[in-house]
């Protein structure tokens, strides 16, 4: 049965428990409300859902709550460093902060190396139960209703808006919250896309967030690092080259295939034809020339059949 390392305990698959000692359960909060030393600081281990360039993800549930968790583990060495913490945590809890439209990071822990293993990184996210975009990816093109498609279009862009100029469609004459700065995602794409399964009344799809700050920066670099299946032509990674990705997304779920390198083509028939501009718009070869993420936020929110 394979072993996975964390902290100065083990968990293990399938079935076996991951227990942490009582100085990191007092530092971790994977569970709100647990004592330390009681049963809810143990966290089953269901299964792994992912694994990286940085690290691999495990699904963790607590068996006295049935509460869920997704813990990311990888090595320090992988990791982009600032202040002392990782940069996806920097990015997510002390420059953008909660926005509902990006991924919740509950905590994070460094642990020191020991004889036979590097320094890991622990960090610990909301899990959401509707798995990512990429399973919602059609067979073929056409086959999503049109409304479905606007609702993650808008729900995605106010998510960059708010990385890009910190506001969204609901505000988008504000000013940015203090110690906000723009955040370049730089790998925007249906795999990094989670969906709950918590419909509202007033909107019968599942909320979308933007997950997976791993590759996130400050500033544009000019060496593209992410899926280059969603790239900007340019090959920055600039906050345009994220609306780019954002427009290839869209462009997968309405043409039920990745656009890739190839020309964009018109949207599918069963389609209207302002969702087929605005898509395009997303997509225009010439950085300048495309659509910001913040005026394509409001002009989805204008436009959208759901609103």
């Amino acid at each position: 049965m394979p072993w996975i390392r964390t902290f100065d305990g083990l968990f293990y698959a399938p079935s076996g428990l991951y227990s942490a000692s009582l100085q990191d359960a007092q530092s971790l909060h994977p569970l709100p409300g647990r004592q330390p030393s009681s049963p809810q600081s143990r966290a089953r281990l269901v299964k792994k859902i992912g694994e990286g360039a940085q690290g691999e993800c495990f699904l963790m549930e607590s068996p006295s709550t049935g509460q869920r968790f997704v813990l990311k583990r990888g090595s320090r060495r992988t990791m982009p460093f600032m202040k002392n913490q990782p940069l996806e945590a920097l990015i997510l809890n002390q420059v953008l902060g909660r926005h509902k439209r990006l991924i919740n990071l509950i905590d994070w822990e460094l642990v020191p190396a020991s004889f036979d293993a590097d320094s890991q990184v622990i960090m610990m996210y909301n899990y959401y139960a509707g798995g990512d975009l990429a399973k919602v990816v059609p067979e073929r093109g056409g086959s999503l209703s049109e409304k479905f498609l606007w609702h993650i279009f808008l729900q995605l862009a106010d998510g960059l808006s708010w990385l890009h100029y910190g506001v969204d469609s609901t505000n988008p004459d504000d000013k940015p919250p203090s110690g906000w700065h723009q955040v370049i995602h730089r790998d925007v794409k249906p795999a990094n896309v989670f969906l709950s399964k918590h419909p509202s009344q007033n909107n019968p799809y599942p909320s979308v967030v933007l997950g997976d700050f791993g590759l996130a920066t400050f500033e544009p670099i000019t060496t593209s690092t992410g899926d280059r299946r969603y790239a900007a032509p340019e090959g920055e990674n600039e906050a345009k080259s994220d609306v780019y990705a954002l427009g290839a997304t869209i462009y997968e779920l309405a043409h039920g295939q990745r656009l890739g390198t190839s020309k964009p083509q018109c949207i599918h028939k069963n389609y209207s034809g302002r969702l087929n501009k605005i898509m395009m718009d997303c997509l225009l070869t010439c950085p300048k020339k495309r659509v910001s993420s913040r005026g394509l936020a409001v002009y989805l929110r204008e436009k959208s059949p759901l609103t």
